[in-house]
């Protein structure tokens, strides 16, 4: 057990009082017995007085001296052990980030809109109560001691997203983060009934630089590949790991360069919205011959794309194209369509089979259920319909399918082992709506920090 410091003090200063007391009685004795001058006979007694409180004094300044040495050290204690606790809420926001990316989008108020995080995380594929109070802005407890009587804890007050309209340009959150460190009182005293002795609050401000997520090529719900390749990250919603996709499935990059391909189960992150049909938006019939988009005398919207709401037929499918017809993207053109209905191709049919992958962007609506592409057919573009069930036949010997991104309820496979769906050359080039990319940052390094006032 560790020694009492007021103890060792009194211990010491009674010695020296001690010593100085039997130091000033033999002198005093030496001077009684000797004979001297009665004129002298009345000075010796006020000086001897005088050194005794003298050292009583020396001895109760270096007492109360020291009782102020321990309370400073006490003090400066407990501020850096809530320095410490603070500095470890940063570290456990960054990981949350990371291990749930589309949080990293949302911003946060513990004193106003202390739910959104919450919110978020219960949209999230497989959601638990590990994180309610972190999410919650409630104090969580730091150590493995999580009772009541745990001294130390922090709070997560707010936290301020700040992303840029481009995917290319850099972007940062600031995050506060409060730190308390609370002794832990074996029993009660009087002392404690006044005061909380050796309490300390620390608050940081941090910048924390937000980096990008890579795009899945594949994202689904539920996977059932065969033996269908595809030559990107896969991204599976699924709790616990889907036999229907395995690495069998990928086809790694040829570039020792380029980092492998990944299957990724439960990535963090639901579906992003859909984003609303423009209301400018124009509105064309189901697509079932060869057409160039965007037609004479189309006008764009102010960011320079066409956007195209494309009803269905009677068959209910808004794009229906065999044989070998086309749906033509010029050079420079950037065209989203919004469909009513679903999507059957085959044959040898080209779909912006030359133009970048982003640069048609098809969005399907509740009623996208299907999406069949057969045949020799070759689209360049990004897919995204959390409806629908994708199913893939053929390749022919001219793969891939599709060079893009597909999202979507389900991909269901078939027994070819050709390549179905590979990831564009980049992603620098992407031009997504900003509620979509926003989602895809988690949290980087701290970029500066500071303490501040705490409220």
């Amino acid at each position: 057990m560790a020694a009492n410091p007021h103890r060792s003090i009194f211990i010491t200063v009674q010695k020296v009082a001690m010593s100085q007391r039997t130091w000033i009685l033999r002198h005093l004795y030496l001077r009684l017995s000797t004979p001297r001058s009665t004129a002298n006979g009345g000075f010796i007694l006020p000086i001897v007085v005088g050194m005794g409180l003298l050292i009583i004094l020396l001895g109760l300044t270096s007492l109360i001296r020291a009782q102020d040495d321990q309370k400073s050290a006490t003090a400066q204690k407990a501020t850096n052990q809530s320095l410490s606790i603070a500095e470890t809420g940063v570290t456990r926001t960054q990981a949350l980030l990371n291990r749930f990316p589309s949080l990293a989008s949302v911003g946060f108020d513990a004193e106003g809109a202390g739910d959104l995080w919450f919110n978020a995380y219960q949209k999230l594929p497989c959601p638990d109560n590990s994180n309610t109070g972190f999410l919650t802005g409630e104090w969580v407890k730091v150590g493995n001691n999580q009772s009541t009587q745990d001294s130390n804890e922090f709070q997560i007050v707010s936290y301020e997203p700040i992303i840029p309209p481009s995917f290319n340009d850099a972007a940062i959150a600031k995050l506060q983060v409060v730190g308390r460190h609370k002794p832990q009182k074996q029993t009660a005293t009087a002392e404690d009934l006044t005061a909380e002795v050796g309490t300390s609050t620390t608050a940081l401000k941090v910048d924390l630089q937000l980096q990008r997520v890579g795009l899945a090529t594949l994202w689904v719900n539920e996977a059932d590949l065969g033996n269908n390749k595809i030559a990107g990250n896969a991204w599976v919603n699924a709790c616990t790991p889907s036999s229907g996709i395995s690495a069998s499935n990928l086809v790694q990059p040829t570039d020792p360069d380029e980092s492998a391909y990944t299957i990724t189960t439960n990535p963090g992150m639901g579906f992003p919205s859909i984003p609303d049909i423009p209301a400018g938006a124009i509105s064309i019939p189901a697509i079932t011959d060869t057409l160039t988009l965007p037609r004479a005398g189309d006008s764009p919207s102010s960011d320079g794309r066409y956007y195209y709401s494309v009803s269905k037929n009677g068959a209910g499918y808004s794009i229906q194209l065999t044989g070998n017809r086309e749906l033509t993207i010029p050079t420079g053109s950037k065209v989203t369509l919004f469909l009513q209905g679903n999507i059957n191709m085959g044959g040898t049919v080209k779909v912006n089979h030359e133009g970048t992958p982003t640069n048609l962007q098809v969005y399907g609506s509740s009623s996208t259920t299907t999406i069949t592409l057969r045949g020799n057919s070759k689209t360049n573009m990004f897919l995204f319909a959390p409806e629908a069930t994708v199913g893939v036949s053929g390749g022919g010997t001219a793969p891939p399918t599709i060079v893009g991104y597909v999202w979507a309820k389900k991909w269901s496979g078939s027994n070819s082992s050709q390549l179905m769906v590979q990831a564009p050359p980049s992603d620098a080039d992407l031009d997504l709506p900003s509620e979509i990319l926003s989602q895809f940052y988690r949290a980087g390094s701290v970029r500066a920090w500071q303490r501040s006032e705490v409220k």
